[in-house]
């Protein structure tokens, strides 16, 4: 890292959401990684922008700053756990928004595919899915588990890389690609909303990779040793049919990381909202947040059920007709503006 000349930067604290000004002192010859001093203290971090042009690179950058804030909140009054990657603040506004990440841990867990020592992969397959039990916790899927963005330091697995996180309940999008990405994430089969089990299909093959050095291209487990077998069982099933985090925790005798479930935040919600503000200002979104699409729902049940009173209507089967072919092309809409 070189010493620079010291450049001032302003962001938003992501575990308190309090404005920060620091001073760039130091940087990598690609500015990907900076020293930056406050008048508290001095510290090094990932500095992370738009990695592409326009809308896609933003919503990359976006996702990870949602994911890391969403993290934040859930996980309050806790310290990070070591097995996911740490937000430490954003800067949204203005024309160069970025991201400021604690530097991750080790190298990607691919160079080590196939060579761990029994009780290093226990290690690796034992932190791996604390890391997406923690996720689905607090209510976020990573969506991009690979053999890059999961990394080992020889003692624990990070996950790291929230460019594709989606929160749960999210309409799904394509992203990925095989062997890494599951089934429901492909183009040709993306469908229904993001759920707490969609992650458990690229972990269980990188379960298999780390544990064989082969990537694990189609869901036949019958030619794993028996053990692996075990542990994997049920993973590369549809989403609803897979085992739950909590359930592969059981698997590899794990404790529970999360000794409680997050309480419901309304500052979660506020904080969404206004992040999506922003988002929309600069590149309106194709598909309006949960919250958004709700309300409109709810607002033409309500129309609806008022027009029903002020009518009189019966319930005959032409007005049944009508408001179920209003419902439908209502969700009709609402894919066709998504898509």
């Amino acid at each position: 890292m070189n010493e620079v000349t010291p450049r001032p930067v302003c962001y938003l604290d992501a575990r308190t959401g309090h404005p920060v000004r620091a001073m760039v002192v130091a940087a990598t010859d690609d500015g990907a990684r900076v020293c930056l001093e406050t008048a508290e203290s001095a510290f090094e971090a990932l500095l992370l922008r738009p990695a592409a042009p326009g809308a896609a690179g933003h919503r990359a950058l976006d996702n990870e700053i949602i994911a890391g804030r969403w993290r934040w909140r859930c996980l309050a009054g806790r310290p990070h756990p070591a097995e996911v990657s740490a937000l430490i603040g954003h800067h949204v506004p203005g024309a160069e928004p970025f991201a400021l990440v604690e530097p991750y841990r080790g190298g990607p867990c691919g160079a080590e595919a196939g060579r761990l020592l029994p009780q290093d992969l226990r290690r690796f397959q034992t932190s791996l899915l604390a890391g997406v039990r923690l996720l689905a916790v607090a209510g976020i899927a990573h969506r991009a588990l690979n053999p890059w963005t999961v990394r080992w330091d020889g003692r624990q697995a990070q996950i790291t890389d929230f460019a594709h996180a989606a929160l749960l309940g999210e309409p799904r999008t394509a992203g990925g690609a095989p062997p890494w990405c599951a089934p429901e994430q492909r183009p040709d089969q993306v469908g229904g909303d993001v759920g707490d089990r969609d992650d458990l299909w690229a972990a269980g093959g990188l379960l298999v990779y780390m544990a064989t050095g082969e990537e694990h291209r189609e869901p036949d487990t019958a030619s794993l040793p028996p053990e692996l077998e075990r542990l994997v069982d049920g993973l590369f099933l549809p989403p609803a049919e897979r085992p739950d985090t909590a359930e592969m925790l059981r698997r590899v005798e794990a404790a529970e990381p999360v000794p409680y479930a997050p309480e419901p935040d309304p500052g979660l919600v506020a904080g969404r909202r206004e992040f999506f503000e922003v988002r929309a200002a600069k590149h309106p979104p194709k598909v309006p947040p949960p919250e958004v699409r709700e309300g409109a729902f709810t607002r033409f049940a309500a129309w609806l059920a008022r027009l029903v009173r002020r009518w009189h209507l019966g319930p005959s089967p032409h007005w049944v007709w009508i408001g179920a072919s209003a419902i439908v092309l209502l969700v009709l809409s609402a894919r066709l503006i998504g898509g």
